[in-house]
């Protein structure tokens, strides 16, 4: 027969094992509800920062900086279809033109590949610009070592208008 000593060791036990159990509920549970938590505030911090990238790419664009450049290259590329043929004959003052507007297009192609700004934003705001300055850049050239140096330029940029 039990004695008063073993039935008290028995109920000491059991509420040991249920506290037991109650910790690794609590860990368990605060485990799996930070898990979620920081997935959740991720994603979210992720579109953030895909949209603050597209916002500032349009700031960019519309820069007063980057308008002249876009003048001043558009002046250029008004009659002249090969960027590789002129760019050299240049000042450096239009080829710099030439070169911010250019690798502005190439930046905002690697960026939205990269998925680095928002689909849902970036479309409206730069589809139709970058039809146009692919076509002033780069003409309808299908080929694009005809580049020359300005060939991975071209190739990302008729990435970008073909997906956007």
């Amino acid at each position: 027969m039990p004695t008063f000593l073993d039935q008290l060791a028995s109920v000491y036990a059991q509420i040991l094992s249920l506290f037991e159990n109650r910790i690794f509920l609590s860990i368990f549970g605060a485990l799996v509800g930070s898990i979620i938590g920081g997935t959740i505030s991720a994603l979210n911090m992720n579109r953030s920062n895909q949209l603050q990238t597209t916002l500032r790419l349009f700031d960019e664009w519309h820069s007063s900086d980057m308008r002249r450049y876009r003048h001043n290259a558009g002046k250029i590329l008004k009659d002249e279809k090969d960027i590789s043929a002129v760019y050299y004959t240049l000042s450096d003052d239009d080829q710099h033109s030439l070169s911010m507007v250019a690798h502005f297009w190439e930046k905002a192609a690697i960026l939205y590949l990269k998925k680095a700004t928002t689909k849902r934003l970036f479309k409206p705001f730069f589809k139709t610009l970058c039809y146009l300055w692919h076509d002033l850049l780069f003409g309808t050239s299908n080929n694009p070592k005809h580049f020359g140096e300005w060939e991975i330029i071209a190739q990302r940029m008729k990435v970008l208008a073909r997906v956007i």
